[in-house]
């Protein structure tokens, strides 16, 4: 293998996983080595690419990193299907959308480390490039608890997935205690994700779905008129409150302000605020403040 992109190394392991071994002498006289060539196309932009296989070469061209590791998914993905030969010619291939991913929720449900690895790997294999984590969530239908006279503040679940140094006034901590990510941990998440074509777009939602954060600062739990989903105020944070978008604004900087913040390296990052209680302005000066 010839080239000098990050990935050539896991390449080179997945081809020796991937391909046969200890063939007989027989075997060997009618195997002919190929040589892989990755190289930089100039003239094309970042995730296309040109897949040539000849008889005795293989070259993967691309204008970007992101494009040549495309095309060693496709040549990966030929040798599965036929381990001890490829079929000579040339295709090009370039991506119809320009955004391909989806939304992961592990706020409501505790997701390890090593499984969005193995999330991010499987996207890769398939030419996915987005991947957003939605960090904090909770329960929704409180009502389940007011029908049986029970508190949802205390009883229904939520969770904000990130160490934070974020706590209430009596020492509540906003990260969740089951299972979090150190900034460390999403750090390396981030960067073995960028190396493979995946960008990883975290979330915070507020002002709904907040429970994680109205349990930090109950004093800035929605109190306005809510004529439908009562029973769920609890999740709400009041975005008419200048002190809710000063310490949604709190939360936030701790990772992306400083020295090599979490979420430095993340092209996008994601506001949530798909769900509201109160005026439409509120809303709008809320979302645009964040």
């Amino acid at each position: 293998v010839w080239g000098t992109d990050a990935f050539i190394p896991e390449l080179i392991r997945e081809l020796n996983e991937l391909l046969p071994q200890g063939y007989s002498a027989e075997e060997t006289d009618n195997i002919a080595a190929a040589t892989i060539i990755i190289s930089q196309d100039k003239g094309a932009d970042n995730e296309s690419y040109l897949l040539n296989i000849g008889k005795r070469t293989v070259h993967i061209s691309a204008g970007g990193e992101k494009g040549r590791y495309w095309g060693t998914r496709t040549l990966l993905q030929m040798l599965v299907q036929s381990p001890t030969e490829l079929p000579l010619g040339c295709s090009w291939d370039a991506p119809r959308y320009k955004v391909r991913g989806f939304m992961l929720d592990v706020g409501r449900l505790p997701i390890p480390m090593d499984y969005l690895y193995e999330v991010v790997r499987l996207m890769a294999w398939y030419k996915m490039n987005d991947l957003q984590l939605h960090l904090n969530d909770n329960y929704i239908f409180h009502e389940h608890y007011v029908k049986g006279e029970e508190d949802p503040f205390k009883k229904s679940y939520s969770a904000f997935r990130m160490e934070s140094k974020v706590r209430g006034a009596d020492g509540t901590p906003l990260t969740a205690q089951d299972l979090s990510y150190s900034k460390a941990e999403f750090r390396n998440l981030v960067k073995f994700a960028n190396e493979r074509g995946v960008n990883i777009v975290p979330e915070f939602d507020a002002p709904g779905h907040a429970l994680s954060f109205t349990r930090v600062r109950p004093d800035l739990i929605y109190q306005g008129e809510m004529r439908h989903h009562a029973d769920r105020r609890c999740e709400m944070l009041d975005a008419a409150n200048p002190e809710t978008l000063a310490f949604m604004g709190k939360v936030w900087d701790e990772y992306l302000q400083g020295q090599n913040p979490a979420f430095g390296n993340c092209p996008v990052v994601h506001v949530g605020s798909d769900e509201f209680f109160g005026a439409a302005e509120d809303y709008r000066r809320f979302t645009d403040g964040l």
